[in-house]
């Protein structure tokens, strides 16, 4: 299992961070990799919601279906592959 951690100061409220970096459909402003996203579930928002992604990796365009597992806004957000070539279990804090 791989561990990545970085840490970055943002100059804006946890909230603003935190409802940014959730929305799927912004993931293409901040990963490089990132073609699109969006929530797949009706709302509001938490554990169980799910959410499509297509992303390029290594030259290869790849669709994702992802569940969130961890909801604490302002805080932590979590989440793990339900569907896609790539399985993983991720959190964000």
């Amino acid at each position: 299992m791989f561990k990545f951690e970085k840490s970055t100061f943002i100059n804006q409220s946890p909230e603003e961070v935190f409802e940014f970096l959730t929305n799927p459909a912004n993931d293409p402003k901040w990963r490089d990799s990132s073609i699109s996203g969006e929530w797949t579930s009706a709302g509001p928002v938490g554990v169980g919601s799910t959410q499509k992604t297509v992303g390029k990796i290594m030259g290869r365009e790849m669709e994702s279906t992802s569940e969130v597992t961890v909801w604490d806004p302002s805080s932590e957000y979590g989440g793990k592959s339900v569907g896609g070539q790539i399985p993983f279990d991720a959190t964000q804090k």
